[in-house]
């Protein structure tokens, strides 16, 4: 499969769907964000991410740690209808 591959058939899903164009890679950035958001383990995360540091994980993603960003991180779980405590 050529690399492009992943990358074009998600573009053709975001049309179908009229999603906003995000790049493929972005999801990874979401992932982490939405579990880090449910209070999941950092030291988990870390390990699904593959980040062979934990400082990396928290280096990459401590401003989803930041008190401002709970508000904004659970409104965005609402918008798309993830329940938060």
């Amino acid at each position: 499969m050529h690399p492009d591959v992943p990358r074009k058939i998600f573009e053709v899903i975001l049309k179908k769907h009229n999603l906003p164009i995000i790049t493929f890679h972005s999801l990874r950035h979401t992932s982490a964000a939405l579990q880090i958001s449910r209070e999941i383990g950092v030291a988990d995360i870390s390990r699904r991410l593959g980040h062979g540091d934990i400082s990396t994980t928290l280096n990459i993603y401590s401003y989803t740690f930041n008190s401002d960003n709970k508000k904004i991180i659970k409104e965005f779980n609402n918008i798309i209808n993830i329940k938060t405590e």
